[in-house]
């Protein structure tokens, strides 16, 4: 957990990238007016989604191409900024000729990151433009958009990038980029201390930071410059690893800290804004812990998964109960990627239902989880095929809007990853 510096070379090789890269455009489409954004629940499920391959730039690199992220532009109420009846801006992290280690017990992560290019699109995905190559990103990288007012420019873009080990376990410290910011939209950046996780970016105040490392939350006041604990107390006790989880709330925070080597998820909660973590106790394996999200509206509502499964919390992750009805099968679910192909969906509630609905990209089906009443009301159905080979997995939604698009990137054995952009049918 301790911050990484970056390597002269990469520094050069990144302002040459940058050099390389187009101005910023002058003109964008109008932003659509107030009426254009929907509210949260007001949709109805939809029946199908129509999916396209959107056509990513390459920038003349050659590789094969992963997708690290995709990212919308939102104001700072959380609705996404769109243009033109409904189409959102849209950032994604596009990585050429990025090569894996065989995963075994002695060795995870990758060789050669490649050269991330930032791309950006003002009409839903259906052009891209690059706006910055950003070459020495440990993989996978994110994105994290500062939020804009009406009528305003994105200015401020931070990425975080892993940066543990070069690719070997037990290796040598990576001189891998991990915290960059640019502040004229990404065509230019600053090089920021690393180690800390889980970023994100105050809703009104682009230098605002918090993050999460062993000894609990983190501020930045400066940029990502400096960072102070917030939390109180020595941290945790054999922590190996930590991730945040935030409510709307401001005052909740959740926290998973992995404890021990074998690094166990054991789960905190907040509810003093991170000042202190109080461990939530629960019996093994009575809930998965590797992911969590939390309700838009209701910051005692909880979703957790990981390779067992689904299940929700109504009291503040205290108890949990599984939402598992209409997967195929369990061992279907545990071989189906990683758990990034899960997209938490605030807008499309069926009629009545307090809570949200979930979407998850399983291998080649979209499917949708829809609330019914009861703790373990619910189930999974079908609404569409991937349909281009390969599994699907980091699923994306826009959300709030006269016109939500979904985005999901699909893996295929030994080729370039392709991202399809959807339109629902209703």
């Amino acid at each position: 957990m301790n911050p990484k510096t970056f390597a002269p070379s990469l520094l050069l090789l990144l302002l040459a990238g940058l050099a390389a890269c187009a101005a910023p455009s002058e003109e964008e489409p109008a932003e659509d007016p107030d009426e254009a954004i929907s509210e949260i629940g007001t949709k109805a499920p939809p029946s199908g989604i129509n999916w396209s391959e959107a056509t990513l730039p390459r920038g003349g690199l050659d590789g094969k191409v992963t997708i690290d992220d995709v990212a919308f532009l939102e104001r700072p109420d959380g609705t996404p900024v769109t243009r033109d009846g409904g189409k959102p801006t849209v950032f994604v992290l596009e990585r050429l000729g990025f090569r894996a280690l065989p995963i075994s017990n002695e060795n995870t992560g990758w060789t050669d990151p490649g050269i991330a290019l930032l791309l950006k699109s003002t009409d839903g995905g259906a052009t891209f433009e690059t706006v910055a190559q950003l070459p020495g990103l440990g993989y996978p990288a994110k994105i994290h958009l500062s939020k804009v007012a009406r009528d305003r420019r994105l200015e401020t873009i931070y990425i975080e990038a892993p940066g543990e080990h070069t690719g070997l376990r037990g290796g040598l410290a990576s001189y891998h980029a991990t915290l960059l910011r640019s502040d004229n939209g990404g065509y230019a950046w600053t090089t920021l201390p690393g180690g800390v996780n889980d970023v994100a970016v105050d809703a009104n105040n682009a230098k605002t930071l918090t993050g999460i490392d062993c000894r609990g939350l983190l501020k930045s006041t400066d940029g990502g410059h400096a960072w102070n604990v917030v939390t109180q107390g020595s941290g945790v006790e054999g922590c190996e690893a930590a991730r945040l989880v935030r409510a709307k709330d401001p005052s909740r925070f959740y926290a998973v800290f992995h404890i021990g080597e074998l690094g166990f998820p054991t789960l905190y909660r907040s509810n003093d804004a991170g000042v202190t973590f109080r461990m939530i106790d629960q019996p093994e394996a009575t809930y998965p812990r590797t992911s969590m999200e939390v309700d838009a509206l209701d910051p005692n509502h909880v979703w957790a998964w990981d390779f067992q499964g689904f299940a929700s919390s109504s009291d503040g992750a205290k108890t949990f109960h599984p939402h598992n009805r209409g997967l195929v099968s369990l061992n279907e679910w545990q071989n189906g990627g990683p758990l990034s192909n899960i997209a938490i969906d605030d807008l499309h509630r069926p009629p009545g239902a307090e809570k949200h609905t979930l979407w998850f990209a399983n291998r080649d089906r979209i499917v949708r989880w829809s609330p019914e009443s009861g703790p373990e009301g619910g189930q999974w159905k079908e609404v569409s095929r991937v349909p281009v080979p390969g599994a699907g997995e980091k699923l994306f939604i826009t959300g709030r809007t006269v016109s939500p698009k979904p985005f999901v990137v699909v893996k295929r054995e030994g080729e370039s990853e392709v991202l399809l952009r959807g339109e629902f049918v209703y």
